[in-house]
């Protein structure tokens, strides 16, 4: 993440969270917040993808939006990725490695 990129997430924060410090005490809901924003940022600029994150837990529970976040963070594409998982060993699959 560019310093720009950093910048805009701290003014996003700003009106909600009033000063922006990791100093101090951080609620888990802050913590949900940040990343799901931070991921939506690199899935809105992203061509492939079109989904954004609306509950973190939920929607990264098969893998497949965590694999396109990865995707769109480091701008290369994942193998052998299952956009509609069956079974568990399937939801799971997320290895860049597969050979």
């Amino acid at each position: 993440m560019c310093d720009r990129d950093l910048e805009e997430l701290r003014d996003d924060y700003s009106d909600s969270m009033g000063r922006w410090s990791l100093d101090g005490p951080v609620s888990l809901h802050t913590y949900v917040k940040i990343y799901t924003d931070w991921a939506n940022f690199y899935l809105e600029r992203s061509p492939r993808h079109k989904r954004l994150i609306q509950d973190l837990q939920q929607d990264i529970q098969d893998g497949v939006l965590l694999a396109d976040i990865v995707e769109a963070v480091t701008n290369e594409r994942l193998r052998d990725i299952k956009t509609k998982p069956k079974n568990a060993a399937q939801m799971v699959s997320v290895n860049p490695y597969n050979d």
